[in-house]
C-alpha cells in the first residue's frame, strides 16, 4: 500500500470481517508482518470482537511502532467475545496528509491453546 497525500486516520487496510470464526471465551492471537519505508508514525490496529465494524466505541486499538526497511513481526493477544471478528489498519497523524510506504503480509488467526472453559 503506497500512501501518498491521504487524509489523517484513513484506513491503509480497510476493515476486514470473519464471521463465525471465533470461540468466545477463548483468546485468540493475530499475528502479521509489517514493513515501513519512509514513514515515522506509528501504525494502529483496530480490532472488534463483535465483528460489528470497527468505530471507537466498541472497538480495542493497539498501537504498533513501523519497521523501517525490514519485516518485523506484530502480534496481539484479545479474547473472543463473539464469533465474529472485525480489524483494520490505520496510519493516524495529527497534522493532515502523510507519505510514506506500508506493507502488510502473512496475516494468521490462531486460537491459544488452553482449557475450555
Amino acid at each position: 500500500v503506497l500512501l501518498k497525500d491521504w487524509r489523517a486516520n484513513d484506513p491503509v487496510f480497510p476493515s476486514r470481517t470473519a464471521k463465525g470464526v471465533l470461540k468466545p471465551g477463548r483468546k485468540y492471537l493475530l499475528r502479521f508482518y509489517l514493513r515501513t519505508e519512509g514513514y515515522s508514525g506509528v501504525v494502529k490496529l483496530g480490532v472488534d470482537r463483535s465483528g460489528k465494524g470497527l468505530t471507537n466505541d466498541i472497538s480495542t486499538h493497539w498501537e504498533l511502532q513501523p519497521s523501517e526497511g525490514a519485516w518485523a513481526a506484530r502480534r496481539v493477544v484479545f479474547e473472543a467475545t463473539t464469533p465474529d471478528l472485525s480489524f483494520g489498519l490505520f496510519a493516524p497523524t495529527s497534522g493532515g496528509p502523510f507519505q510514506g510506504t506500508l506493507w502488510f503480509d502473512d496475516f494468521v488467526l490462531a486460537e491459544m491453546p488452553g482449557r475450555a472453559r
